[in-house]
């Protein structure tokens, strides 16, 4: 059985950064294969972080794409830390090789937790894996029916896809991987203690209480919602023993209390974080229950069998799944969310979604278990559980394919996207020039190429533009930009320009004939695609 479990996670693993493997196939050897694994802002903004922790930085880390002096965060640790581990490789390879790291241990995690409640039924806990592990929405073939597309998947940070829920982005599997381990800790606790009640020594204490205040404060500061939904979970479910485990409650909810609110601080006082805190706040959804139900996909067919006979067995850690995942479905429909000044897809995770697969998991087992009373009676009924795993796996694998195809192609078919992950090596050169310079001050980029975005990374300095959401006015930046490398301002404007945002480099297309008419520039790289001044 293990080893259909791990030929299915690498076969997860693989369609979950085939996006990014198939296009470093297609690098070439004069170019530097970035590896964008997702939206590529907020792609580059993360490898910006881990640049940071490369170069020095421990914990906080500066705010690279905007000009203005505001103070180092914390929030980012996570890739600073990351960026430890640079001497190994590159900051992009580092990025992708965590990810599919990260990625195996949620899977790992997830059939640690399936086989925790199917202890002695492999096949019953292999279709469970089967289900939560690659579970999708319908794929977009069914369009020819008329169905409208939101009712199938789209709706912003949809957990319906399972390479969503594997994810793209480091710090959010950390989150997922973090909530599991939780989830599993908590099981054991209960189980260790209904074996043996009497073990309450300080040995005790610090193996179990201790890590559950460490991964409390975490995954409290990382994902408050999520940890106020899962706390809440296991507080009722230890009401079932009573006061029995009191401490264990405290242990996990003052931490995780702790760590939203310095996270929740921490997003009040720094500029930027408050910008970015609004735009996802205002990524509201208009989303009918029925219209998720639909999103689910194929498995949404099983839940509604699966329902009472998950009840019926109810173990604590099933306990925990069913209130967790009960809770943050709850909690995405109602107007907990627009109180909160939240999105509505903050309060449902990867973690909180297994209830669903596991659901439909317990429903197929009815069904099997239904039909396999009347196998003597009438034959074709017994290939009816085989006939409904390969129609599932049918629509799976479609689902799948799509997803993989709308990762992949924005980054063959978007020229600057193409340009980002395949960046030619004289870009690169012009830029380490600047990094060179012991120089601090920021870059200044000619808006006919998008390097704004990669310019903290590889000059370790701050760009005037490159991340909307990260950039303190951005339009007005934008604007200034414009004007400047078209020609329309004077030496006089310049040169309060340059003083106005500490503008130091300015990197111009070698093609630009306007920017060195300016007076208050000195060149000092030029190549055969790029030209780098210093302000005078």
């Amino acid at each position: 059985m293990a080893y259909y479990v791990l030929f299915l996670s690498l076969l997860l693993i693989i369609a979950n950064a085939w996006h990014v493997l198939s296009e470093w196939i297609t690098n070439k050897p004069n170019e530097l294969f970035t590896g964008i694994a997702h939206y590529y802002a907020d792609y580059f903004l993360y490898i910006s972080q881990i640049a940071q922790g490369a170069h020095g930085q421990f914990l906080f880390s500066n705010h690279l794409y905007t000009d203005e002096p505001l103070a180092p965060t914390w929030i980012y640790w996570f890739y600073v830390l990351l960026g430890k581990l640079s001497f190994l490789t590159n900051p992009f390879i580092l990025y992708n090789v965590s990810l599919v790291i990260l990625s195996g241990i949620v899977l790992f995690l997830l059939w640690k937790i399936i086989d925790a409640i199917y202890p002695k039924k492999s096949m019953a806990a292999l279709v469970a894996f089967l289900f939560v592990a690659t579970s999708s929405n319908f794929p977009r073939v069914i369009d020819v029916f008329s169905i409208p597309t939101q009712l199938l998947s789209d709706f912003w940070f949809s957990p319906t896809k399972a390479l969503n829920r594997l994810g793209g982005v480091p710090h959010q599997i950390f989150q997922t991987i973090l909530l599991l381990i939780i989830i599993l800790l908590f099981s054991q606790y209960i189980k260790t203690k209904k074996d043996n009640p009497q073990s309450t020594n300080y040995l005790s204490f610090v193996i179990y209480h201790l890590p559950f205040a460490i991964l409390a404060f975490l995954s409290g500061s990382g994902s408050p919602m999520q940890m106020l939904l899962l706390t809440g979970s296991i507080v009722i479910t230890t009401l079932y023993f009573r006061h029995k485990h009191a401490l264990l409650v405290f242990s996990i909810a003052i931490p995780a209390l702790i760590g939203a609110l310095l996270t929740t601080r921490e997003f009040a006082l720094q500029p930027i974080l408050v910008i970015a805190k609004a735009w996802e706040d205002a990524q509201q959804l208009s989303l009918t229950p029925w219209q998720f139900f639909v999103a689910l996909g194929p498995i949404g067919v099983l839940i509604p069998l699966g329902i009472a006979p998950f009840i019926r067995s109810l173990t604590p850690l099933k306990r925990v799944i069913l209130f967790y995942g009960s809770f943050s479905i709850v909690a995405f429909f109602s107007p907990i969310p627009t109180l909160l000044h939240t999105s509505p897809t903050r309060w449902i995770s990867p973690t909180s979604f297994i209830l669903l697969p596991l659901l439909a998991a317990e429903g197929f087992q009815y069904i099997s278990t239904v039909l396999h009373k009347f196998r003597s009676k009438i034959m074709i009924i017994a290939i009816v559980p085989t006939m409904l795993l390969i129609t599932y796996l049918i629509l799976t694998i479609v689902s799948l394919r799509v997803q993989i195809q709308q990762r992949s192609e924005p980054l063959t078919s978007d020229i600057w996207l193409k340009f980002l992950n395949h960046i030619p090596m004289p870009y690169v050169e012009g830029l380490q020039v600047i990094q060179q310079n012991p120089v601090n001050g920021v870059v200044l980029t000619d808006p006919q190429t998008p390097l704004d975005v990669i310019v903290p990374i590889f000059t370790d300095k701050r760009s005037f533009t490159g991340q909307s959401i990260h950039t303190l006015y951005p339009e007005t930046k934008n604007a200034l930009r414009q004007k400047f490398f078209s020609g329309k301002m004077s030496d006089v404007e310049v040169r309060q320009f340059f003083s106005d945002h500490a503008i130091t480099y300015i990197i111009a297309s070698s093609q630009n004939t306007i920017v060195p008419h300016y007076k208050t520039l000195k060149k000092t790289f030029e190549n055969s695609i790029i030209t780098i001044y210093v302000a005078l």
